[in-house]
């Protein structure tokens, strides 16, 4: 593939980025000295800390590489709708829902809580059952990662290894995934915590720099230009004129507000995060500032892309648009174009100093995602499955092997996603495909035995049994119906896909597939579906056996109250402190801080309804969606240069935030007594 390589300044800005993130892991694994501080960094950190951490950890490789591909087709026209998600999730990080009642239950897992909530046999089946789940997620990240160094670097396809030849990513994944294990073995979430911290520091200031400088160098006439040009139902800027507009009627929405809070904390792949704030306030207050990390993620997500379809699709760039083509071209698999492409242009159109920038981005954002979710996935087997199995003969193990069975656990996951993706993924499945399909099996029930637990004193036992058998059975079965639909459709075989039910009712197996694939088209139906069978099954099965849970020891309330986890300012709340779920435990800066958080995404909800009122009103009236057209390249101008300055402010805000977040952690870490007791084992 012919990319130019990178200038021995951009070497060098990645080979810096990298050894800072060294020197971090360095300075802080001494810190860690319990199986708490391995889990939870000893349940010491700051809100701001957990924000940038905890935003990074979700912005690995693969996320970049997904979302360009996403907005390359779509443009602009999918952030519109995006106002919707945010009053959803700004209704959550308000209250703190679910985030704020689970760390009052200080559980390190999430399988820990279910333990204390609904007994050890339930904790070991919805760990397995994450657990499995995570590791297929997991494991095509370190192959997609890799190429994308492959590609944007220049590095060679091919290199000999051993006397033998091999692709260059093969040596490459296991390179860093070794740099990711390294950080997760000696400092555990107190290492991963405070790398992760650096690494989206420095993750913030690139978004920003490379979205302002595509902005200036493409120039906003050639990206208006080439948006403008669009087919009838494929608009990049308008998002009533899009071929996808089906998706987004009534029930979409109603999914997806609920999904939103139907679904927090239930995908554990950042799950240390949950456990790691200092007190559930702050664990509330860093949900709050995380609106402010979200803001510097869309507009990088938003600008690189339309600006590398500009480039594509711009007479002025011909010349780039040529190399581009060559190089996509020259890959080894079709299938990965759209991947790649994004990438590609980068490599060619920023500048040496900008591409080192990029690449040591990507390489902190590799590293962030698998140290979290290698720590993740790890600790989950480890505390939830293989613990209580041990406690439930009697066998409790010390805490050097407690922490050596982690670290194995650790182990054992990358070398799984080492060997799937090496050998046995399929690249020639979307990313967000294969990705849904692997989720579904957890994420569809967990939602309601989470929130039936932390919320209800009725909910039982056999509801959550029966809750999670129906949810992940129904998901399973109804994405492989759609599955092998689809493969019947394109194929025309029928054999092939329903020929070895035979003697099994073949028959009644294509109907039921094309039954699912004409009422079910998509994962979002399948997901809303999911989601109001198991909300029946929970309470109807916990109604039926008239059983009170005792919540106050559960969240440690009233006589069950342990010192310093809730810290009360003694203020008074207002009518309108109400409003925005002000509770005694706010400050004056807290209160600030949610209220401008409001206004931000208040704000962009008011003018997406004016603007979608404006449009209905407009096609009501038999205008045509060409004559939108200047209105919203307008708009967009506009909407990216605000978000931009809205993103420098967040950027420096949290950075200073979480300066003095990473100070208190190290401090208290380093003058605070152990509970040697408290490691995850309930007794």
């Amino acid at each position: 593939m012919n990319t130019p390589g990178m200038a021995p300044v951009d070497w060098t800005i990645t080979a810096v980025v990298l050894a800072g993130i060294v020197a971090v892991g360095l300075v802080t694994r001494r810190y860690m000295r319990s199986v708490t501080d391995f889990l939870a960094a000893g349940r010491s950190a700051g809100r701001y800390l957990i924000t940038i951490s905890y935003g990074v950890a979700n912005i690995g490789a693969i996320t970049v590489l997904a979302f360009f591909e996403q907005n390359y087709e779509a443009g602009a026209t999918l952030m519109w709708w995006e106002a919707l998600l945010q009053m959803a999730l700004l209704v959550a990080m308000l209250t703190g829902w679910v985030i704020y009642r689970f760390r009052r239950t200080r559980a390190l897992t999430l399988a820990e809580f279910f333990e204390r909530r609904y007994g050890r046999r339930f904790r070991v089946f919805a760990g397995g059952m994450a657990f499995v789940a995570g590791v297929l997620n997991f494991a095509i990240f370190p192959l997609v990662g890799a190429k994308f160094f492959v590609f944007f670097c220049g590095l060679p396809a091919e290199i000999g290894l051993f006397g033998a030849v091999v692709p260059t990513y093969i040596p490459l994944m296991a390179l860093l995934l070794g740099v990711a294990i390294w950080f997760v073995f000696g400092g555990g979430q107190v290492s991963v915590l405070a790398t992760d911290f650096a690494q989206g520091v420095f993750a913030n200031v690139v978004f920003v720099v490379i979205s302002i400088f595509l902005l200036v160098a493409v120039g906003w006439s050639d990206i208006q230009g080439a948006l403008a040009v669009a087919e009838p139902g494929h608009s990049r800027i308008n998002p009533f004129d899009t071929a996808a507009i089906k998706h987004f009627g009534l029930m979409f929405f109603v999914i997806s507000f609920i999904e939103v809070l139907y679904g927090q904390m239930s995908w554990q792949g950042e799950q240390a995060y949950f456990s790691s704030a200092r007190t559930a306030h702050e664990a509330r207050m860093g949900g709050i500032l995380r609106m402010w990390f979200l803001q510097i993620r869309l507009v990088f997500f938003l600008v690189v892309p339309i600006a590398v379809f500009a480039v594509l699709h711009s007479d002025s760039w011909l010349p780039v648009r040529e190399a581009a083509e060559a190089s996509l071209a020259a890959l080894p698999d079709p299938d990965e174009v759209g991947r790649l492409r994004v990438p590609v242009v980068l490599s060619l159109i920023l500048p040496a100093g900008l591409k080192g920038m990029m690449a040591a981005m990507m390489l902190a954002a590799f590293i962030s995602t698998h140290n979290t979710y290698l720590h993740s996935w790890g600790a989950i087997f480890t505390q939830d499955v293989v613990l209580p199995l041990l406690g439930s003969r009697g066998i409790r193990p010390g805490r050097r092997v407690h922490m050596w069975l982690l670290r194995l656990s650790i182990t054992g996951v990358a070398v799984f996603a080492f060997c799937y993706s090496a050998f046995f993924y399929d690249p020639t499945q979307p990313i967000m495909l294969y990705l849904a399909i692997t989720g579904a099996i957890f994420l569809g029930w967990s939602g309601t035995v989470i929130i039936g637990g932390l919320y209800w004193s009725r909910g039982t036992a056999r509801a959550a049994w029966s809750t999670a058998l129906v949810g992940s059975t129904f998901t399973l079965v109804s994405f492989l119906l759609q599955r092998m639909n689809d493969a019947f459709t394109q194929s025309g075989d029928e054999r092939a896909f329903f020929g070895w039910f035979d003697g099994f009712g073949a028959e009644r197996v294509q109907a039921a597939a094309t039954f699912v694939a004409a009422h079910l088209p998509d994962g979002k139906e399948i997901l809303g579906l999911t989601m109001a069978l198991c909300v029946g099954t929970y309470v109807v099965v916990s109604l039926l056996e008239r059983r009170v849970f005792d919540m106050d020891a559960l969240l440690h309330r009233g006589r069950h109250a342990i010192d310093g986890e809730v810290e009360y300012t003694g203020g008074k709340v207002s009518r309108l402190g109400r409003l925005l779920a002000f509770t005694p435990e706010h400050t004056r800066g807290d209160r600030i801080t949610a209220g401008l958080t409001a206004g931000l995404i208040v704000g962009w909800f008011l003018i997406f309804v004016a603007g979608t009122v404006w449009a209905l009103i407009h096609l009501g009236r038999g205008g045509s969606l060409a004559d939108m057209t200047t209105a919203w390249l307008g708009y967009w101008k506009w909407r990216i240069w605000l978000m931009l300055g809205s993103a420098v402010i967040a950027t420096v805000w949290l950075g200073i935030g979480g300066v003095r977040d990473m100070r208190f952690l190290l401090h208290r870490l380093r003058t605070a007594e152990r509970d040697h007791d408290d490691d995850g084992i309930v007794r």
